[in-house]
């Protein structure tokens, strides 16, 4: 058996032997074969031909054929003294157009007369305070006004925006003419009644006749607004639309200090 496996590894390995043998004898017969058949093309007379005549070839067609020369020059005919003079007419230029005279001027179109500006509005008149303080009269409607023009309102708190203005302290040469004079003492005040007409403008000067301060003021509320006070030995005033409302029993009047309406500080002010 062990000879058996012997010859068999034997006849592989001289059977690698041949096939390497063999192969190298193809791989070095393929090269030769092909550097033989360059060697007969180059060598072929027929090619050395066909090669020169690609040359010529070539060579003819880069070469530019000789171009024949240009013909000479005629030369000018010489003028001939002794022909006949032959008269040539002076040639008429031609006038050249004139310039495009300019289109009529257009008639203008009239344009429509501007539109009247209306006039501004006149300044609403202005109503300042009359020389001693007081509020001013619209001389117009006789309403008692604030310098825009609205009427001053009787019925808020005494010294607001919209209220009857209360004077400066005025001395007797500066009462306003017209004006009810209300003298206040201890004793009460005089007049402690007077009569104005409804809705005029009543003009009332409050004055101190003794020592004390004193305050005058209505009992109705349409003469809420209606307040003067005056220090001793002072006059002030105030100018205000009488109410619209006529009553029996009038319009009281009295020193708002306390205590002072009970001594006999009081008054009415009739409507009619």
């Amino acid at each position: 058996m062990e000879g058996i496996i012997r010859g068999v590894v034997a006849a592989l390995f001289i059977g690698l032997i041949i096939m390497g043998v063999l192969v190298f004898a193809f791989s070095f017969a393929t090269p030769l074969k092909m550097f033989q058949r360059a060697r007969n093309a180059t060598s072929s007379p027929e090619r050395v031909v066909v090669v020169e005549r690609t040359i010529v070839e070539r060579t003819e067609t880069q070469v530019p054929a000789p171009q024949p020369a240009p013909p000479a020059p005629t030369p000018a005919p010489i003028p001939n003294s002794n022909a006949p003079f032959v008269n040539v007419p002076t040639p008429v230029p031609t006038p050249m157009p004139g310039p495009t005279p300019a289109p009529p001027p257009s008639t203008p179109v009239p344009m429509p007369p501007p539109a009247p500006v209306p006039p501004p509005p006149p300044p609403k008149p202005t109503y300042s305070p009359t020389a001693i303080g007081t509020s001013a009269v619209n001389p117009k409607t006789g309403e008692v006004v604030k310098m825009d023009g609205t009427p001053v309102n009787n019925t808020i708190e005494p010294g607001m925006s919209d209220a009857p203005l209360v004077s400066n302290p005025v001395t007797k040469d500066k009462y306003p003419k017209g004006a009810i004079v209300i003298s206040i003492t201890a004793e009460g005040m005089t007049p402690n009644t007077f009569t104005v007409h409804r809705n005029e403008a009543v003009t009332i000067v409050t004055e101190s006749a003794d020592q004390y301060t004193h305050v005058l003021r209505f009992k109705d509320s349409s003469l809420n607004a209606i307040a003067v006070g005056v220090g001793a030995g002072e006059a002030r005033a105030i100018t205000f639309n009488a109410p619209s409302e006529i009553k029996s029993e009038g319009y009281p009047y009295f020193c708002d200090v306390p205590g002072h309406a009970s001594r006999g500080e009081t008054g009415i002010m009739q409507v009619q």
